[in-house]
């Protein structure tokens, strides 16, 4: 069925194939319309900002500019703004008392959350992991009982590509962010009872065999792993011992570890992937960093099974 052909004005046709492309160009000044202090988030067609104020009263100022300079460029575009759509997330330290921050657009309340669904992973305001780790504890839940399921009609193979194509890929989903984090050990405890369903052991079965057996990394290596891998396809964004100073140290050709304080930053991918990346098998860097080898993450992923 071939649809008539129309003018269209303004605005950007769903369900088209050049849809997706002609709505990013459509928006593609929209970043000039926000200060400079301001860091926009495209992904398709769902638009972030992230603002950085340590001081909340600067902090209300900058969001409420903010929005009215995203609201004038809606009307100039004849576009408008989705409130039951758009929300306000704050981040805070819970050892610090933050003022309630409330925004207003034409006298219309922007709705403020706790939490918030971003490419997948589930934030909170104190970006703990915790709900993240609470909503992806059912799908694994699911995944763990169809295994149980299929088990005495499929074979061990068939089983294992089970685990990787459900359990694996939802419980490798960002785990360089939320690896670290206390709630991640009632996700490896999951991980255990289907490594053991698809052996046939019992529950007291060790777990330390079974894992090395299956070829298959727990969740501990396999957040290893993930970090070495960040480390390696970003290794622009890091710098070396040798570019700080110009001391001929042993650890010259390390990265470098920036100097932090707070918690959350140390537990995050950057800092986390410098400290495990740097104290690695040398042998096992140097392919990776050299990439003198066709898959030097296959080295990691040996050493860490």
């Amino acid at each position: 069925m071939v649809s008539e052909w129309t003018k269209v004005y303004y605005g950007v046709p769903q369900g088209s194939v050049l849809g997706p492309l002609l709505f990013l160009l459509y928006i593609n000044d929209l970043p000039k319309a926000l200060p400079a202090k301001i860091i926009p988030i495209f992904f398709a067609d769902d638009t972030s900002i992230v603002i950085t104020e340590p001081n909340i009263g600067e902090l209300q100022q900058a969001l409420t500019a903010s929005f009215h300079h995203l609201n004038g460029w809606f009307r100039e575009n004849f576009l408008s703004l989705n409130f039951n759509k758009t929300y306000f997330l704050q981040f805070q330290n819970k050892n610090y008392n933050n003022s309630y921050t409330a925004i207003t657009l034409d006298n219309t309340p922007v709705t403020k959350t706790n939490q918030i669904k971003f490419l997948g992973l589930t934030i909170n305001d104190s970006l703990n992991w915790n709900t993240h780790i609470h909503v992806i504890l059912p799908k694994l839940s699911s995944a763990c009982f169809a295994i149980c399921l299929v088990k005495p009609y499929v074979s061990q193979q068939t089983l294992i590509a089970i685990y990787y194509a459900y359990l694996h890929a939802i419980m490798m989903y960002g785990v360089i962010f939320w690896g670290q984090s206390l709630g991640s050990l009632r996700v490896f405890l999951l991980q255990k009872r289907v490594i053991r369903t698809i052996m046939g052991c019992r529950g007291r079965t060790s777990r330390r065999t079974l894992f090395h057996e299956l070829g298959i990394l727990t969740l501990t290596s396999q957040y290893i792993f993930s970090l070495l891998q960040f480390v390696v396809k970003n290794s622009n964004l890091f710098s070396l011992n040798k570019n700080i100073h110009s001391f001929n140290t042993r650890q010259q050709f390390n990265f470098h570890q920036p100097s932090a304080h707070f918690r959350k930053y140390q537990l995050g991918p950057y800092y986390m992937g410098i400290k495990l990346f740097n104290p690695f098998p040398s042998l096992m860097l140097q392919s990776a960093r050299d990439l003198k080898v066709p898959s030097p993450s296959k080295c990691s992923k040996a050493f860490l099974v």
